[in-house]
């Protein structure tokens, strides 16, 4: 079993490998292992214990709805909250989109209230703080989700944009704003923030649960591109 750990926090999973599906009952196995350790420390709470599978709607329709989890069935869930990243069973964080638009929604309708009582510089501070925080969090995790899911977020920004300006969607382009404001568009914040990760990963070796995952490219042979730090891709 491989796991996660974050302060009381604890993720069991392993990989389902058809057509066996020995996994599962490995992972109650290990459950039923480490129930007894946690019941000594207080730290088992089988009330708030979640399961969930991840794979294709076809793969999932094949698969148990429950799972033993320390003696006590817990049914799989649709979806998941971890570090506050809502997880769908299919990975399209349609969940999880819609999730933030809905908080950042709340929030800028509040701001919108009261700009007309904050100058401009406060109000790119405010906004920022409290509603481009929200867009920023984990994005990375939205690498390639569907256009259509992407823009309910680009929308957020652009009215972010607006409110922040004080002017109303029939006066200026939505891509003049943004560079107005030295705000990058949600996928190229996307893209930047992997970019950054990636290059902490390669430079100073952390997480390491990253970068044991980065492989560098090594050419069959000298060339020019050597010297140029570019990873492997496996499988390619």
């Amino acid at each position: 079993m491989k796991y996660h750990c974050y302060a009381d926090d604890t993720q069991l999973y392993t990989a389902l490998t058809s057509p066996s599906l020995s996994g599962i009952a490995q992972l109650e196995d290990c459950s039923k292992d480490l129930q007894y350790w946690f019941w000594q420390n207080n730290l088992l709470n089988r009330d708030k214990s979640e399961v969930i599978y991840f794979g294709t709607r076809q793969r999932l329709c094949n698969l148990q709805s429950t799972i033993c989890v320390a003696g006590h069935d817990v049914i799989s869930s649709e979806t998941v909250k971890i570090l506050g990243v809502t997880f769908d069973s299919t990975l399209s964080f349609q969940t999880h989109v819609n999730n933030v638009v809905r908080s950042c929604n709340f929030h800028l309708c509040a701001l919108r209230h009261i700009r007309r009582a904050l100058p401009r510089d406060i109000t790119n501070t405010i906004a920022f703080s409290i509603v481009g925080s929200k867009l920023d969090y984990c994005d990375s995790l939205l690498f390639k989700i569907p256009t259509s899911t992407l823009q309910k977020l680009q929308r957020v920004q652009i009215n972010l944009a607006r409110v922040v300006c004080g002017i109303s969607k029939l006066q200026r382009p939505s891509e003049d704003l943004l560079y107005e404001l030295h705000w990058l568009p949600v996928r190229q914040r996307i893209h930047y923030k992997i970019a950054t990760i990636t290059y902490q990963a390669l430079q100073l070796q952390q997480p390491t649960y990253i970068s044991s995952l980065l492989i560098n490219y090594i050419p069959p042979r000298t060339l020019r591109s050597t010297s140029q730090g570019l990873l492997d891709t496996p499988g390619s």
